[in-house]
């Protein structure tokens, strides 16, 4: 096997175990081995280098196997922050999180969404990040940042003009903030964001759905085996209106059905 190749299939081992560690409790070696079908002495260096480098820890607890324990190993809380900015049409909250999903604190932006916001966007969100940085600084410094857009605001709505000092060009948010904070910027609808938790913890099975969404607007989005079915402008189909056809304000009426006890 070339060199080449070699690192690549090591990178996507250690994608593949931190994936693991990621999404749920924590594991011994064993059954990492066990859960990705890499070899015990494969997933023994790759602990070896996570530890070392302190993106993965020891729990200090053991799994009990009837002889000797097995310690169990978890991504390091402290190993890094994220940001996460929800992206609303009015305003926007920027929250931050250990690399357990901790929350550390948050801040709201009074930027509301219309033509040209995006460069004030993205100057809060700097500006907001590199506040939290400097008064509450994380070992591993900033890890990545997530965009979460609602159904009212959506990622062209956002785009900043970006220039090198020759030429200007219009880039997406996600983009300016890779340029700015050099780090991994993942970006995500609400909807589409809700609908993959529903159907991971009750539609196991499931190759197509359709998911709708209570929230300003009423919407709908179809995913098949393929995807995301391309509807409407934004990536759903917009209810509203069908649903409740003259009303003048229904994002008040559906905050209320929201509030409402189920019957």
């Amino acid at each position: 096997m070339r060199k080449k190749d070699l690192h690549s299939l090591r990178k996507a081992n250690r994608r593949l175990v931190l994936g693991l560690l990621a999404e749920g409790a924590p594991l011994s070696r064993a059954e990492i081995a066990e859960r990705t079908a890499l070899s015990a002495s494969t997933v023994s260096t790759i602990m070896s280098d996570l530890l070392t480098e302190g993106l993965v820890h020891d729990t200090g607890d053991t799994e009990s196997t009837g002889g000797r324990g097995r310690r169990l190993l978890d991504i390091n809380p402290a190993c890094g922050v994220m940001a996460i900015a929800e992206i609303q049409r009015q305003r926007t909250t920027v929250s931050f999180h250990d690399m357990g999903l901790g929350r550390l604190g948050a801040r709201t932006l009074e930027v509301p969404i219309k033509p040209g916001a995006g460069d004030r966007l993205l100057q809060a969100i700097c500006e907001c990040v590199s506040a939290f940085a400097h008064c509450a600084p994380a070992p591993g410094g900033l890890a990545g940042i997530g965009l979460l857009f609602d159904d009212q605001a959506i990622a062209s709505d956002v785009t900043v003009l970006y220039s090198t000092g020759f030429d200007e060009a219009s880039i997406s948010l996600r983009q300016a903030l890779i340029t700015r904070f050099k780090v991994p910027v993942v970006e995500e609808s609400a909807q589409a964001c809700s609908a993959r938790e529903l159907v991971a913890a009750h539609l196991d099975n499931a190759r197509s759905w359709a998911h709708i969404a209570l929230g300003p607007r009423i919407t709908l989005s179809l995913t098949t085996e393929e995807g995301p079915a391309p509807i409407g402008s934004r990536g759903s189909a917009d209810l509203t209106e069908a649903v409740m056809p003259g009303q003048a304000h229904p994002e008040r009426v559906l905050a209320a059905l929201a509030r409402s006890p189920l019957p």
